[in-house]
């Protein structure tokens, strides 16, 4: 996030991914866990982006913008993969 004014945001960017995901889990309070948990973690994260950025080009493209994707798309792909994976509260 360029223009962001934040010296950790431009930090963790820098980042190798593991060593994000690392940063992560430590500003969370996890100090202890299996090495495993972070591929599985970075797998996981890089697959929702993948579907998130894919969904939001379709957008882009249905509103005869091609390839030009806008914080508009991304945030409808993110709210409707959302509301998708939502259940109803039990009653």
């Amino acid at each position: 996030m360029q223009g962001s004014g934040s010296g950790v945001t431009a930090a963790v960017e820098a980042m190798p991914p593991v060593e994000a995901m690392k940063e992560l889990l430590r500003s969370m309070g996890v100090e202890e866990y299996d090495q495993r948990v972070l591929h599985q973690l970075l797998e996981y994260t890089h697959g929702y982006c993948t579907d998130i950025f894919t969904d939001a080009a379709h957008y882009a493209e249905h509103a005869s913008r091609p390839g030009q994707l806008e914080c508009e798309d991304v945030e409808l792909s993110a709210r409707l993969k959302a509301s998708a994976h939502q259940t109803a509260a039990p009653q």
